[in-house]
C-alpha cells in the first residue's frame, strides 16, 4: 500500500510539473502582419508632409519673408558709428581719388568721440614700520 500511494503521489507532481512547465514557457512571437502595400504608401506620405510641414515652420521661423534674415530694413539703424564699412558696395558709395579722401577724413573728425581727460594712477603712501612694543 505504502508502495502504491507513493507512486500516486510521484505521478501527481510530474503531471503538476509539466502544467507548470508549460504555463512558465515563453511563448514564440507572433509573425508580423503584413502591411497593405497602398496603406503603406499612404502612411509614408503622410510622415513626408508632417516632414515638410515642420521644415517650412523651422525656415518661417529663420528666415523673414523679405529673405534679407536679421539685417532687413534697418541695416543703417544698426550701423555702429565709427565701426569699418565691410559691406559688398563699399566702393560704390564712395568718390574715387582725392574727393573721396577728402569726405572721409571729414567724416571720422566728426565721428571721434570727446577727448576723456585722463588722471594719474593713485598709489598708497608707503606703510612706515612701526616700533616694536616691549
Amino acid at each position: 500500500m505504502s508502495r502504491g500511494f507513493m507512486l500516486g503521489i510521484l505521478a501527481i507532481l510530474v503531471v503538476l510539473m509539466g502544467v507548470v512547465s508549460y504555463m512558465m514557457m515563453p511563448k514564440p512571437p507572433e509573425p508580423p502582419k503584413p502591411i497593405d502595400p497602398a496603406k503603406m504608401h499612404q502612411m509614408q506620405e503622410a510622415e513626408m508632409k508632417q516632414r515638410q510641414e515642420q521644415m517650412k515652420k523651422a525656415m518661417a521661423m529663420r528666415v523673414p519673408e523679405n529673405g534679407k534674415g536679421k539685417q532687413g530694413k534697418n541695416k543703417e539703424a544698426r550701423k555702429i558709428p565709427g565701426a569699418m564699412d565691410i559691406s559688398s558696395d563699399w566702393f560704390h558709395k564712395r568718390k574715387p581719388g582725392e574727393a573721396g579722401l577728402e569726405e572721409l577724413s571729414k567724416e571720422a573728425a566728426s565721428q571721434q568721440p570727446p577727448s576723456v581727460p585722463t588722471t594719474a594712477p593713485v598709489t598708497p603712501p608707503p606703510i612706515q614700520p612701526q616700533p616694536a612694543a616691549h
